[in-house]
């Protein structure tokens, strides 16, 4: 009988087929699940940055509002079951387990990537618990990433900059048609703040598509009323709402930004026929749980986790230490991917950093730790070098004074490492063996 840990063992050696776009292999594993896809709404989400916060807020109101939600997004931080969720609730290792064993044979035969797999999983799953409307974000891209065989009823952009250049294309107007392929045939669009260029290429991919387009910049006031360690405070309006004091426990202004495509997306469903109450949206927004975002996990000294892997995040989070937090030294732990723009992401960083701690994630695709070190001299940064994740936070810890702060950040991958390290709920965990994702 196939357990579980059989299951993530077999789940994670599809990655030996690598990152293979295209929508050919997802639509034949769906065919042989029979379609389920089709039997139920979808809202699709795109972006550089941004994706899966804007996710949970919008699933969070949704699951207020009485409606039975699904959420698929990715990467997962420490549990694969992360990435798949009914009304709050994870998948369960049963299901995970009888997945793969339902469908052993035809991803084999396909060739199916871990993340056309992942998905085909959640969309059988979502069909299975009978969902309503469930919320997908993108792996990557959005034209020919694996989530784009479904038919929204919304398709969401929250920003684009660059990256994945390899596989997107190498500027932004490129990128940003990528990105607009998750818009379909008469559906409707609703795009965040983003470069000029990618919204020109947006709303005119729209117009081909005779979809209705929506932007914030058009349709929404915003203003932030406190920023603060604990979460965001904001007020908003729109020509069909206004509201003050709406409160989300996601620290930074650029959660603002995912905030108000979430508020400006349940007003979208409103207009569908969607029964969202202003009491349902503002406890969906105050109750939404995503981790790993400027989430702090210790104090004295205060302890910061966040997943920024790329320069625009980079360069969110360090907005966010300057305007929100209060301290005397910053000490950064910084583990990350080799084939991210990591000179880039130092480059905003190091300069207000009075120690960094090097270290590196336990995946094959993590930059050694001792490759970040001329980058740090470059800056005349005291340093220190930690291959160990768990080691560097401790360590990082041990030299910060009561009155700095540590920030632990570069990857998914690192943060997921410190927080399966900190957790005490007693769930199971995946394997060491099994953290490649």
């Amino acid at each position: 009988m196939l357990t579980y840990q059989q299951a993530l063992l077999f789940l994670y050696n599809l990655q030996k087929f690598g990152i293979k776009l295209g929508l050919r292999k997802i639509a034949a594993l769906l065919s042989e699940l029979g379609n389920p896809q089709q039997q139920m709404d979808f809202i699709h989400i795109a972006g550089t940055n941004g994706k899966g916060s804007t996710a949970a807020q919008i699933e969070s109101i949704l699951r207020q509002a009485g409606y039975r939600t699904g959420l698929f997004t990715s990467p997962h931080l420490f549990r694969f079951t992360e990435r798949i969720q009914v009304s709050g609730q994870q998948i369960g290792t049963d299901q995970v387990t009888e997945f793969v064993r339902l469908m052993k044979s035809p991803i084999q035969q396909l060739k199916c990537t871990f993340f056309e797999t992942a998905t085909a999983m959640a969309i059988w799953y979502f069909a299975a618990q009978k969902v309503d409307i469930a919320v997908l974000e993108t792996g990557m891209g959005g034209r020919l990433d694996a989530t784009n065989v479904v038919t929204p009823i919304l398709s969401v952009i929250t920003n684009v900059s660059l990256e994945h250049c390899q596989y997107l294309g190498d500027t932004i107007s490129e990128i940003a048609k990528e990105k607009a392929g998750i818009v379909k045939e008469k559906g409707e669009v609703l795009c965040g703040q983003m470069d000029p260029k990618a919204l020109r290429v947006i709303k005119e991919f729209s117009r081909f598509k005779q979809a209705k387009f929506h932007w914030v910049g058009d349709e929404v006031e915003c203003k932030e009323e406190c920023l603060s360690p604990e979460g965001t405070v904001f007020s908003y309006g729109s020509g069909d709402g206004c509201y003050r004091q709406l409160q989300i426990p996601l620290v930074g202004r650029h959660q603002l930004d995912n905030a108000v495509l979430a508020v400006r997306s349940v007003e979208i469903l409103r207009q569908m026929g969607f029964r969202i109450t202003d009491g349902h949206l503002r406890q969906g927004l105050l109750s939404v749980k995503w981790p790993g975002r400027l989430q702090t996990v210790a104090r004295n000294p205060l302890t910061v986790l966040d997943v920024a892997h790329n320069p625009a995040g980079a360069a969110a989070l360090q907005k966010s230490l300057e305007e929100i937090f209060s301290f005397h030294r910053l000490v950064l732990v910084f583990g990350v991917m080799a084939d991210k723009d990591y000179p880039a992401m130092l480059e905003l960083l190091l300069p207000d950093a009075a120690l960094i701690v090097a270290t590196q994630p336990e995946t094959g695709r993590a930059l050694d730790a001792q490759a970040l070190v001329p980058l740090v001299r470059k800056v005349r940064a005291e340093y220190l070098v930690e291959p160990s994740t768990v080691k560097a936070y401790h360590l990082a810890r041990k030299m910060a004074r009561a009155d700095d702060l540590v920030c632990v950040t570069g990857s998914h991958f690192t943060v997921g490492e410190i927080l399966e390290h900190l957790q005490a709920d007693g769930e199971p965990r995946d394997k060491k063996g099994f953290r490649r994702r």
